[in-house]
């Protein structure tokens, strides 16, 4: 019975996502974009792709886990198709603290806002808008 409850805990650890937090926005309802795409940084002045060719038909996706632990990492999204990019989004930012765990920086005043997922996704349907978020986020 020991090594049944073993191997059942170890299952679930193992198909647990590297990805806890998700970033979320408001719908995007531009046409000519092609897609979207996250940029990261730490410190707000050189930023790299981090999820690319989002479908502009989601709201959301995960966010990989900052392989460096207590760092604040800042997020933000642009639209783009053939000509280039859209202008920068709001940012959020998220403190990785050691082990994977950490905080949310200020909000953003519109625009884009980061959800730990890792809640909602070990519960049935709340009726929240963060559930639903989760449930149909964008997953690379």
């Amino acid at each position: 019975m020991k090594k049944m409850l073993f191997v059942l805990f170890v299952s679930i650890c193992l198909t647990v996502p590297g990805y806890a937090m998700t970033l979320a926005w408001d719908d995007y309802v531009d046409s000519s974009a092609d897609g979207l795409r996250v940029y990261h940084s730490v410190n707000e002045s050189t930023w790299s792709v981090l999820v690319d060719n989002i479908p502009t038909s989601f709201s959301a996706t995960e966010v990989p886990d900052h392989p460096v632990d207590n760092v604040r990492v800042y997020y933000l999204l642009r639209a783009f198709n053939d000509s280039g990019e859209s202008i920068d989004s709001n940012t959020v930012s998220y403190f990785w603290a050691t082990g994977g765990g950490g905080t949310v920086g200020p909000a953003a005043v519109v625009g884009i806002s980061l959800i730990d997922c890792s809640i909602f996704d070990s519960i049935s349907d709340d009726g929240s808008l963060e559930w639903d978020l989760c449930k149909g986020r964008y997953q690379p």
